[in-house]
């Protein structure tokens, strides 16, 4: 029964379907998760079992986040939209608050049902590539996956002549969207595309999306196959990669990139200092690279960097934003995309300083826990305890091109997965501390 309901919390924000009604539209993983959480916290009191909810900064941080979110979001231009936002935190919170009150063992299970779930997704998402069809819930900006840039649709509207660069391209245009004197119309771009582009979407909105959720399945296919050590979880993490390379997602493949050499430089190399040298060498290649690449090939850089030039210009003109947030629906209104495709400067537009800090305070959290483990030597041990850590902190690196945190179901999946690192940890350092009672018992016998 827990296993059911763990697939259902899992599974439910995979499927990015939105029920809009004449008064009210919600997403369709909401009544799914709420349920599902009921269910568990029921099961945990008719079994008599205590509801504990563990003190670390994980849940701390989230639950005063969740606070932060619900004072400032009502006062924002758009009231609905502020609220929708306030109940878009609170059902990822309370299921993940549910979760980590009421599970306390069979979190490797949980992992490999996350797992599973990665894998049958990305099947889809390998039919999806071949056939072209079935995503019935894929947007309509989707389309754009494949295109070079959207201008190519409608036309840009403004004299190029002395552009030099795509970034200065691209800052031209927040420039002029800035001014409302920028007239192509994204929407109408996406209405003349075709839909028949191949690419992996699965059930999800955006194929972005799909990669982001695959980086941490990949990570976590890994861990099962280095500890099973057998050919059907190898084909598995072969099927998921296949999947996530043909989502397009260029922020998914560097992410991958980079869990990649972070999981066989910690599972192989014991000294801080050779791991760090290595990854400052990686961090000069990467940049050398990007300096000898065409510039059509950083045009999706370009892109996210005209959208940072208009956030940081609407900071400027109000600075109360870093105080209260509430900016992203003044930052819609000016910008030549909806949102600005950057997790750290989309939390700090809508929900201040303040916010951004208690986001990055859970992550730095998790940052910390990981190394302790590091230095207690469980990863020595415990490869699906590394590879689900790297998962988590994935998203930290997803978000430097994707607004991870933006939107109910990203939130959740983000959850998910946080979840099952401090689950699957919990069980080790017990599992460990049981070892050394036995071992100190045998020891205090063999003296007597």
């Amino acid at each position: 029964m827990t296993q059911l309901l763990l697939f259902l919390i899992f599974l439910a924000p995979t499927i990015q379907y939105r029920v809009v009604l004449p008064w009210f539209s919600f997403a369709a993983m909401e009544p799914v998760v709420l349920l599902a959480s009921a269910a568990l916290i029921l099961r945990s009191r008719v079994r008599g079992e205590a509801l504990r909810l563990p003190r670390t900064w994980p849940e701390i941080g989230l639950m005063a986040l969740m606070i932060w979110v619900a004072l400032i979001r009502p006062w924002a231009q758009d009231m609905q939209h502020g609220l929708s936002d306030v109940r878009d935190w609170v059902i990822p919170v309370v299921t993940f608050v549910s979760l980590r009150m009421t599970i306390r063992q069979g979190w490797r299970e949980a992992v490999r049902l996350m797992v599973a779930l990665a894998l049958a997704i990305s099947v889809l998402g390998v039919y999806q590539r071949a056939t072209g069809g079935l995503r019935p819930f894929m947007s309509a900006g989707a389309r754009f996956k494949l295109t070079a840039d959207w201008e190519a649709v409608v036309g840009p509207s403004w004299d190029q002549s002395g552009i030099i660069s795509l970034c200065e391209l691209h800052a031209e245009r927040a420039r002029l969207a800035q001014q409302g004197r920028l007239t192509d119309d994204f929407e109408k771009g996406a209405d003349q595309l075709q839909d028949g582009s191949a690419f992996a979407v699965g059930l999800f909105a955006h194929p972005n999306s799909l990669g982001m959720f695959l980086s941490a399945g990949l990570m976590l296919a890994l861990g099962w196959a280095t500890e099973r050590k057998d050919r059907q979880h190898w084909l598995a993490l072969a099927v998921i990669g296949a999947a996530l390379f043909w989502t397009y997602s260029i922020g998914a493949y560097v992410v991958v990139v980079v869990e990649l050499g972070a999981y066989f430089l910690l599972r192989n190399l014991r000294s801080a200092v050779v791991t760090g040298a290595i990854a400052v060498s990686s961090l000069v290649a990467t940049v050398g690279l990007f300096a000898v690449l065409p510039s059509s090939a950083l045009n999706p850089l370009c892109w996210r960097y005209g959208l940072c030039t208009t956030a940081f210009n609407l900071l400027s003109a109000s600075p109360l934003i870093l105080l209260f947030g509430n900016g992203m629906d003044h930052f819609g209104e000016v910008a030549y995309y909806f949102q600005p495709h950057n997790m750290y400067i989309q939390m700090l537009l809508e929900y201040g300083v303040l916010g951004l800090g208690l986001s990055l305070a859970v992550f730095t959290s998790v940052v910390a826990a990981g190394w302790h483990d590091r230095l207690a030597g469980l990863w020595e041990k415990d490869a699906l305890l590394l590879a689900s850590w790297i998962a988590v902190l994935g998203f930290l690196a997803a978000g430097m091109s994707d607004s991870v945190l933006l939107g109910i179901e990203n939130r959740m999946i983000v959850l998910c997965y946080l979840a099952c690192y401090l689950g699957l940890r919990e069980e080790q350092i017990r599992s460990r501390m049981l070892d050394l009672e036995g071992s100190l018992m045998i020891r205090s016998g063999a003296q007597i």
